[in-house]
């Protein structure tokens, strides 16, 4: 047999904005879990996702 090792990376950052990388709902810390999500951050079918563009300008 032949086999192939792939190796990934995983990484986790925190932005510095007040908003997530993919939508616009808040990133303000403290607030009960679940509480700032909407169909995109959920990843529900039919949402699109739009890059945050504060955060990559």
């Amino acid at each position: 047999m032949d086999f192939e090792a792939v190796i990934g990376l995983e990484t986790h950052i925190e932005l510095s904005t007040v908003t997530k990388m993919f939508c616009g709902c808040s990133t303000v810390f403290g607030h009960p879990p679940n509480t700032q999500v909407c169909p995109v951050c959920l990843a529900l079918h039919g949402f699109r996702h739009l890059l945050n563009s504060k955060a990559v300008g």
